[in-house]
């Protein structure tokens, strides 16, 4: 489940750039086109993505990420650096207690 998250964030963060075809995808993220076809459907299931066919080849699906998605990966983000920011503090701690640690040692 863990991955299959990460795995769909992958996909999001790759169409934040701009809209990608099909075969985009495929070469972007090194799915199997069976795995890349799942993940795009909860994509479309969830309103994170949008599908529209090419009007200059109808046979080309190309893909956009949708505010909805925007919004997840906003929110994704903001996770991330909250969580990377307790890491530092937790960090900053240690070098704290290891300063410490050493003063009490050299005495």
């Amino acid at each position: 489940m863990v991955q299959t998250e990460e795995n769909l964030k992958k996909i999001l963060l790759h169409l934040s750039e701009n809209p990608k075809t099909w075969k985009d995808l495929l070469e972007l993220t090194g799915f199997a086109r069976g795995t890349l076809a799942k993940y795009l459907k909860k994509l479309l299931d969830k309103g994170q993505i949008s599908e529209r066919i090419d009007r200059r080849d109808r046979r080309v699906k190309i893909y956009s990420i949708t505010d909805a998605g925007r919004e997840f990966l906003l929110e994704y983000i903001r996770q991330e650096e909250k969580e990377l920011e307790e890491k530092r503090k937790e960090i900053d701690e240690i070098k704290r207690l290891l300063s410490f640690s050493e003063e009490i040692i050299y005495e």
